[in-house]
């Protein structure tokens, strides 16, 4: 595993840590987290998390810039930037709506926005073309980071002039994500109308991100989740729950490949 590719896990293993720091109850065990008085009380279990985060942010940047320079660049590794990338912003955002910290639209929004964005993506690398990142995605990629590093930390140092900049910045990259969602879709409807397969070729793709999901964990060999996944491929693909737990893995992996026609 070369070092973009460990930064890249490590993004995730991040992600997944701060979405426990959020959803988990502590409380239920007995444990509370401090309050850190600045002017406003400031939990620090969303300060823990919300350093984590940004920790997972700038790993964003360097994974795929030394991939580039180094010549690293793997299957491997973009299908795991894939899925860090998703795991850092969408569960995440799907928490702070489930708070009522903000709307249950936006990551709605964000989330259609990412499916559609990354089936067209998909559908054109199937062509031999390469859909470019456009001006609003990355515009949209800040303003989002930005807003949720300021809910994280409370809206400081706006929370003190009574301004909602988080809740600003949340609500500009929603707005953001829906113009490039249409302009990629404008961009693109060539390659999306040449062929009416390509329809049905890019409903298809909204099922690799959870495939994907499922091929990253069998790997990390994370017994807790992995466990809960196989109960419910055992339930959806009609596959003895016993197999599944059996130690003859190698035929176990042929049957999945070939339930999920890999």
């Amino acid at each position: 595993m070369n070092l973009p590719t460990k930064l890249t896990v490590s993004r995730i293993i991040l992600s997944v840590i701060v979405m426990v720091l959020l959803m988990f109850p502590f409380e239920a065990i007995g444990f509370s987290f401090p309050v850190i008085r600045a002017g406003v009380d400031i939990s620090s279990q969303y300060v823990i998390a919300g350093v984590l985060f940004i920790i997972a942010s700038v790993t964003d940047f360097f994974d795929g810039y030394l991939a580039r320079k180094n010549n690293q660049v793997t299957d491997t590794g973009k299908m795991l930037d894939a899925i860090a990338d998703k795991l850092l912003v969408n569960p995440i955002l799907i928490i702070f709506a489930s708070e009522g910290m903000i709307s249950p639209i936006v990551p709605v929004i964000v989330v259609t926005r990412d499916i559609v964005v990354n089936a067209i993506k998909m559908q054109a690398a199937s062509c031999g073309k390469v859909v470019a990142a456009i001006k609003s995605g990355k515009i949209k990629t800040a303003s989002l980071m930005i807003g949720m590093v300021l809910l994280f930390f409370g809206n400081v140092p706006f929370v003190y002039l009574n301004v909602r900049v988080d809740l600003l910045f949340i609500y500009f990259a929603t707005i953001m994500s829906l113009v490039s969602m249409v302009q990629y879709f404008m961009l693109n409807k060539k390659i999306i109308f040449s062929d009416s397969k390509n329809w049905v070729n890019i409903l298809s793709e909204f099922w690799k991100f959870p495939r994907g999901i499922f091929i990253f964990w069998q790997k990390l060999e994370l017994n807790f989740y992995k466990t809960f996944v196989r109960k419910k491929l055992a339930f959806f693909w009609k596959i003895e729950y016993d197999e599944l737990v059996s130690q003859n893995r190698r035929v176990l992996w042929q049957k999945i490949q070939k339930k999920m026609k890999l």
